[in-house]
């Protein structure tokens, strides 16, 4: 009876130690599982994090061609517009040079016509001149003629 108790208390305490590893193998297996899913869980946050801000890198980078594109587009715009205006300008100050060019010949030619005019009216003024004056010579020699016939 005594062998049959103390065989009945050790099959009792090792069936209690096997109980109590297979809860310690549990508790520890569980563990692991609550250690594994933690680690996954930061995993994921951190790969979410790190696509977050490859997105903002990107996105900043995007930004920041567009505004230099855009202030490249604005730099040849302005230049453009400068390179028009000095060209307007250059053909605006030539056109003025041909048409003062222009009214001076003009008024060279008005010059020379009303030059010419003159002197023709004097050539011709001295031309009656003359012609009176011989006139008035003939004139004159002939009533000395006749006086002295």
């Amino acid at each position: 009876r005594l062998r049959q108790e103390a065989e009945e208390k050790a099959r009792r305490e090792e069936e209690e130690e096997k109980l109590r590893e297979e809860a310690e193998e549990k508790v520890r297996q569980e563990e692991e599982e609550r250690l594994r899913r933690e680690e996954e869980r930061i995993r994921k946050e951190a790969e979410e994090k790190a696509r977050l801000e490859e997105e903002e890198r990107l996105r900043i980078e995007a930004e920041e061609r567009a505004r230099l594109e855009e202030e490249e587009r604005l730099r040849q715009e302005a230049e453009e517009k400068a390179r028009r205006e000095e060209e307007e300008e250059k053909l605006r100050e030539e056109a003025e040079e041909k048409v003062r060019q222009e009214e001076e010949e003009r008024l060279r030619r008005e010059e020379e016509r009303i030059r010419k005019e003159a002197e023709e009216k004097a050539r011709l003024e001295e031309e009656e001149r003359l012609r009176i004056e011989a006139e008035e010579r003939a004139r004159l020699e002939e009533e000395e003629r006749l006086r002295q016939e």
